[in-house]
């Protein structure tokens, strides 16, 4: 019988893992749908000196907006067997099963946490996104895992909202959506067949006229999903949500600390924030491949995959519960809540 020892297994489990890893970084980095010609990608790291500092996060941010919509249609079927080699499916799930009460999710892309949430433990489900052709994708997915389940007659309302995670907090005198089922925009529900309408803001749209983004139609049984005509941007007030969820959205954000703010401002006290994220690894040689390719992955996804997510949720001052890192320290589960002086000063800003 062949003896085997100790540390032959652990070095081909390293190997093992080692390979996994690189394999996904390598797909994630030449699987994404070549640029559209003249949509402005030119691959920058994002950084510039002081005098071009503010232009070029602009085209940064407007680069990485138009590649968001050029891949909606495409990104699940790229990243779905990535998804489930690397076991991220699992994490989802894991992470928006302590979501309750009434939800926001921002960055939701095409909704790819949509399976994983047990709607019959939420009052309401709010999406949002910057990309109109992602937020359609996501609508679409819901429709039909809805009729798949039968969740019309029980499920919570859940909306689709265009909405800046930068800019959630509603400002003095500006119009906001509360995020409950029960108010904002109606929960009217249209057929898949007017994705490309919505998603290109047509304004033969039969929502042209509606006041604030809001919905004409008449409203549907809970569990429909209300489908906006996506033309402004929504924002909330303070203290709207008992939990938020950002899932690989952190990377995108032009400014990730500011997003992290806004999203503990929307938060009730004593709320959740649930993120899922990847970013800097816990090893040189992984960070290295991550450095490296950082201006390609940005051009063809939109994203920096190379940030320090520890650092940015201790710069925006959350509260953290628990912290894993997996998959050489480049993915992170996270589960904090709002600080409790931003519930402090809020309500002093109030007064």
């Amino acid at each position: 019988m062949v003896q085997v020892s100790g540390t032959t297994i652990l070095k081909g489990v390293g190997l093992y893992v080692a390979a996994a890893v690189g394999g996904y970084l390598y797909l994630r980095s030449s699987k994404a749908p070549a640029p559209t010609p003249g949509c402005g990608c030119s691959g920058r790291h994002g950084s510039s000196g002081d005098g071009a500092a503010a232009s070029k996060a602009e085209e940064a941010a407007a680069d990485g907006q138009a590649t968001f919509d050029r891949i909606a249609d495409l990104y699940d079927s790229n990243v779905n067997t990535d998804e489930t080699f690397m076991g991220i499916k699992l994490m989802r799930r894991w992470l928006v099963r302590h979501a309750q009460g009434d939800v926001l999710e921002v960055s939701a892309g095409t909704g790819r946490n949509l399976p994983y949430y047990d709607l019959p433990r939420l009052r309401s489900l709010t999406l949002t996104d910057t990309s109109r052709h992602m937020l359609v994708n996501a609508a679409d997915k819901f429709e039909t895992l809805a009729a798949r389940k039968g969740l019309a007659a029980q499920a919570a309302p859940v909306r689709f909202e265009l909405a800046d995670a930068q800019r959630l907090v509603a400002r003095s005198g500006a119009s906001s959506s509360s995020g409950r089922g029960d108010s904002g925009a109606s929960h009217g529900s249209t057929s898949g067949n007017s994705s490309s309408a919505d998603a290109s803001g047509d304004s033969s749209s039969g929502d042209a006229d509606a006041p604030n983004g809001s919905s004409s139609s008449s409203a549907s049984p809970p569990g429909a999903p209300h489908r906006p005509p996506l033309r402004e941007p929504r924002t909330f007030p303070p203290h709207s949500f008992d939990v938020v969820v950002d899932t690989f959205g952190l990377c995108s954000q032009q400014d990730p600390v500011t997003a992290l703010k806004e999203m503990a401002r929307v938060c009730k006290p004593g709320g959740r924030i649930l993120l899922l994220q990847h970013g800097k690894g816990s090893w040189g040689f992984i960070n290295n491949v991550l450095d490296n390719g950082a201006g390609e992955h940005f051009r063809k996804w939109g994203c920096w995959w190379n940030r320090d997510i520890e650092r940015i949720v201790k710069q925006a001052g959350l509260e953290v519960e628990s912290l894993s890192r997996w998959h050489f320290g480049t993915t992170y589960l996270c589960v904090a809540r709002p600080p409790a002086a931003a519930a402090f000063h809020d309500a002093a800003g109030a007064a």
